[in-house]
């Protein structure tokens, strides 16, 4: 069954996605959707940083693009290079200054100063 709805709720999303494709990609079934909510996710680094004229990865192709519910607890790195997120906070440092070792899939939230240190992304990290 295709769901009619999706939530994405406290994940850390790191390297993600390939250069041109879509974070959250729902193709020819995008118009299923009746409403997509994103609460509390941080965004960061992108797979590979764009490079004129490659196209930076794409957010998310789900539509219809207006029931998109997000409530601005959502942030991305500065290091994150995607079209497509909506409302997100801008986070001004890199994935390596907020995430202690984030290469090593150590995603434990370093910076002190972060707004959502103890509401965004996956709780394990917090």
């Amino acid at each position: 069954n295709t769901p009619t709805t999706l939530n994405i709720e406290n994940c850390t999303f790191y390297n993600s996605p390939r250069e041109g494709n879509y974070l959250i990609d729902y193709g020819s079934d995008a118009t299923l959707l009746a409403s997509v909510t994103i609460k509390n996710c941080i965004f960061g680094l992108a797979a590979k940083a764009p490079v004129p004229p490659a196209v930076a990865g794409l957010g998310f192709r789900v539509a219809p693009s207006e029931s998109i519910i997000v409530d601005g607890s959502n942030y991305v790195t500065s290091d994150f290079y995607i079209s497509g997120i909506p409302e997100a906070s801008i986070y001004n440092g890199t994935s390596t200054t907020l995430f202690k070792d984030p290469a090593k899939y150590d995603f434990t939230i370093i910076d002190t100063g972060f707004a959502g240190r103890k509401t965004a992304g996956d709780p394990r990290w917090r």
